[in-house]
Order: structure tokens, then C-alpha cells, then sequence
């Protein structure tokens, strides 16, 4: 367990605008992050650490140009919004479906609402 000031208590961070090209081995200490933006950076990859981020709603992947689409996003039980603005993805898997509590897909200039499948 982490004491009162520790980073398992971050729950935003954006890490935009830094020409990342990888994430850092003590990133999925942030157990309680709901959002994370990785805009603007060099990544080409989405990252396992990513999926480990259990409690994830918001997750910020634009304009990182030429970054593949994992089919993983399923993992993120949470996720409510995916941004996938100026990466270059010309299509995506039907596995994106498998994000069952996503509700705003934004893959360009216009928001993408993703309607929830009837249990």
C-alpha cells in the first residue's frame, strides 16, 4: 500500500507535447488514473502498460501519425472515450467492439458517438 502522497493517487496526467516514444517501466503504479493524455507524441505502439490501467475512462492517443491501432482496447473495462485524431488510421477492427462501456469514439475533425450493444 502507498502512503497519503504517492502517484497510485494521480488520477489525470497528460504527458502530451513530449515526443515520447515509450512510457516509462513504473507507469502502471498509477493505479486510480482515469484519464491519460499521450497526445502529440512520437508513439507508434500502444504500450501494454496502457491495458493494465484498470480504472482508465479518458484515454488521449491524437496525432501521434502512424500509430497502430492495437485490438486490446477490450482489456480497459472502463474506457468511455478513445481519441484517435490525426494518427493516420484508415480503418479500425471490429475488436473495438469489445470495449464494451465506450460511448465517444473521436477519430477526426467529428465526434464518432459508439451506441452501447443491448445485453
Amino acid at each position: 500500500m502507498c502512503g497519503g502522497a504517492c502517484a497510485c493517487h494521480v488520477q489525470t496526467l497528460s504527458v502530451a507535447g513530449n515526443r515520447l516514444t515509450g512510457l516509462p517501466e513504473d507507469f502502471t503504479g498509477l493505479r486510480s488514473l482515469t484519464s491519460l493524455s499521450l497526445a502529440k507524441n512520437h508513439l507508434v505502439k500502444v504500450f501494454p502498460e496502457v491495458f493494465q490501467l484498470k480504472q482508465l475512462k479518458h484515454l488521449n492517443l491524437s496525432i501521434n501519425p502512424g500509430l497502430e491501432v492495437p485490438e486490446r482496447f477490450g482489456e480497459l473495462p472502463n474506457l468511455q472515450v478513445l481519441e484517435l485524431t490525426e494518427c493516420g488510421i484508415k480503418s479500425l477492427t471490429s475488436a473495438i467492439g469489445n470495449a464494451t462501456s465506450l460511448t465517444n469514439l473521436r477519430l477526426g475533425t467529428q465526434h464518432h458517438v459508439v451506441p452501447k450493444a443491448d445485453v
